[in-house]
Protein backbone atom coordinates (compact mmCIF):
# COMPACT_ATOMS: atom_id res chain seq x y z
CA UNK A 1 0.00 0.00 0.00
CA UNK A 2 2.92 2.84 0.85
CA UNK A 3 4.79 1.61 -2.05
CA UNK A 4 1.49 2.62 -4.31
CA UNK A 5 1.17 5.66 -2.36
CA UNK A 6 4.63 6.88 -3.16
CA UNK A 7 4.21 5.80 -6.80
CA UNK A 8 1.45 7.78 -6.82
CA UNK A 9 2.90 10.53 -5.50
CA UNK A 10 6.37 10.32 -7.36
CA UNK A 11 4.27 10.47 -10.70
CA UNK A 12 2.36 13.41 -9.53
CA UNK A 13 5.62 15.52 -8.76
CA UNK A 14 6.97 14.71 -12.12
CA UNK A 15 3.30 15.99 -13.81
CA UNK A 16 3.51 19.22 -11.64
CA UNK A 17 7.04 19.93 -12.41
CA UNK A 18 5.90 19.36 -16.12
CA UNK A 19 2.92 21.20 -16.34
CA UNK A 20 4.82 24.87 -14.22
CA UNK A 21 5.55 27.30 -15.84
CA UNK A 22 7.35 28.64 -12.82
CA UNK A 23 7.68 28.59 -9.26
CA UNK A 24 8.22 31.13 -6.86
CA UNK A 25 8.49 31.58 -3.16
CA UNK A 26 6.22 33.89 -1.20
CA UNK A 27 5.81 35.25 1.81
CA UNK A 28 7.08 31.59 2.94
CA UNK A 29 4.36 30.13 -0.24
CA UNK A 30 5.30 28.18 -2.67
CA UNK A 31 3.18 29.34 -5.65
CA UNK A 32 2.81 27.34 -9.24
CA UNK A 33 2.44 28.81 -12.37
CA UNK A 34 0.90 27.68 -15.13
CA UNK A 35 0.09 29.25 -18.46
CA UNK A 36 -2.01 26.82 -21.30
CA UNK A 37 -0.97 27.53 -25.13
CA UNK A 38 -3.80 25.99 -27.24
CA UNK A 39 -1.71 26.50 -30.56
CA UNK A 40 1.58 24.86 -29.41
CA UNK A 41 4.33 24.43 -32.03
CA UNK A 42 4.65 20.20 -32.52
CA UNK A 43 8.17 21.10 -34.41
CA UNK A 44 9.54 22.13 -31.31
CA UNK A 45 9.51 18.48 -30.40
CA UNK A 46 11.95 17.69 -32.92
CA UNK A 47 14.91 20.11 -31.97
CA UNK A 48 18.07 18.99 -31.29
CA UNK A 49 20.14 19.48 -28.17
CA UNK A 50 21.59 23.32 -28.07
CA UNK A 51 25.35 23.78 -29.51
CA UNK A 52 25.93 25.72 -25.92
CA UNK A 53 25.09 23.25 -22.60
CA UNK A 54 24.99 25.57 -20.33
CA UNK A 55 24.41 25.04 -16.21
CA UNK A 56 20.71 25.77 -16.41
CA UNK A 57 20.27 23.30 -19.35
CA UNK A 58 22.78 20.76 -17.56
CA UNK A 59 20.65 20.87 -14.41
CA UNK A 60 17.61 20.51 -16.18
CA UNK A 61 18.48 17.04 -17.93
CA UNK A 62 19.76 15.89 -14.50
CA UNK A 63 16.56 16.44 -12.94
CA UNK A 64 14.92 14.64 -15.82
CA UNK A 65 17.74 11.61 -15.14
CA UNK A 66 16.95 12.20 -11.26
CA UNK A 67 12.68 11.99 -11.64
CA UNK A 68 12.90 9.05 -13.77
CA UNK A 69 15.75 7.35 -12.01
CA UNK A 70 13.29 7.39 -9.26
CA UNK A 71 9.88 6.63 -11.27
CA UNK A 72 11.45 3.41 -12.32
CA UNK A 73 12.89 2.40 -9.15
CA UNK A 74 9.21 2.65 -7.69
CA UNK A 75 8.17 1.09 -10.46
CA UNK A 76 10.18 -2.07 -10.23
CA UNK A 77 9.76 -3.00 -6.93
CA UNK A 78 5.94 -3.50 -7.94
CA UNK A 79 5.43 -4.59 -11.36
CA UNK A 80 7.38 -6.91 -13.92
CA UNK A 81 9.64 -5.44 -16.56
CA UNK A 82 7.08 -4.90 -19.07
CA UNK A 83 5.13 -2.91 -17.66
CA UNK A 84 7.40 -1.14 -16.20
CA UNK A 85 9.34 -0.29 -19.32
CA UNK A 86 5.65 0.35 -21.11
CA UNK A 87 4.96 3.07 -18.22
CA UNK A 88 8.23 4.69 -18.58
CA UNK A 89 7.90 4.85 -22.47
CA UNK A 90 4.75 6.50 -22.57
CA UNK A 91 4.82 8.17 -19.59
CA UNK A 92 8.22 9.74 -20.88
CA UNK A 93 6.21 11.06 -24.19
CA UNK A 94 2.95 11.94 -22.26
CA UNK A 95 5.23 14.89 -20.36
CA UNK A 96 6.98 15.96 -22.88
CA UNK A 97 4.06 16.68 -25.37
CA UNK A 98 2.56 17.92 -22.18
CA UNK A 99 4.33 20.80 -21.92
CA UNK A 100 3.77 21.81 -25.89
CA UNK A 101 0.92 23.01 -24.38
CA UNK A 102 1.73 24.41 -21.23
CA UNK A 103 4.47 27.31 -22.48
CA UNK A 104 7.39 24.97 -22.15
CA UNK A 105 9.90 23.39 -24.65
CA UNK A 106 8.62 19.66 -25.37
CA UNK A 107 11.61 17.98 -27.13
CA UNK A 108 11.89 14.78 -27.85
CA UNK A 109 16.02 14.22 -26.59
CA UNK A 110 14.38 14.97 -23.52
CA UNK A 111 12.53 11.49 -23.47
CA UNK A 112 16.11 10.18 -24.38
CA UNK A 113 17.17 11.57 -20.79
CA UNK A 114 14.00 10.08 -19.16
CA UNK A 115 14.41 6.40 -20.61
CA UNK A 116 17.89 6.49 -19.64
CA UNK A 117 16.94 7.31 -16.21
CA UNK A 118 14.10 5.17 -15.99
CA UNK A 119 16.70 2.33 -17.26
CA UNK A 120 18.76 3.07 -14.30
CA UNK A 121 15.74 3.00 -11.74
CA UNK A 122 14.77 -0.39 -13.40
CA UNK A 123 18.57 -1.22 -12.65
CA UNK A 124 18.71 -0.53 -9.31
CA UNK A 125 15.27 -2.00 -8.30
CA UNK A 126 16.62 -4.71 -9.86
CA UNK A 127 19.64 -5.40 -8.18
CA UNK A 128 17.91 -4.53 -4.83
CA UNK A 129 15.57 -7.70 -5.12
CA UNK A 130 18.68 -9.77 -6.14
CA UNK A 131 20.17 -9.02 -3.01
CA UNK A 132 17.21 -9.37 -0.85
CA UNK A 133 16.49 -12.76 -2.64
CA UNK A 134 19.88 -13.96 -2.09
CA UNK A 135 19.43 -13.19 1.69
CA UNK A 136 16.68 -14.56 1.94
CA UNK A 137 17.39 -17.43 0.38
CA UNK A 138 21.63 -18.61 0.95
CA UNK A 139 21.18 -21.42 -0.48
CA UNK A 140 20.95 -19.90 -3.73
CA UNK A 141 24.58 -18.33 -3.45
CA UNK A 142 26.93 -20.21 -5.70
CA UNK A 143 30.16 -21.86 -4.15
Amino acid sequence: MLQNLLLVFWTMVILLMTCTTRFELENKLLQVYFSWNSNPEFGDLFLALPAELTEPFILQKVGHLIAFVILGFLLKIQTNNIKTILFIISFAILTEFLQLYLSRGGRLFDVGFDLIGGGLGIAVGALIQNIIAKEQNPSTLKR
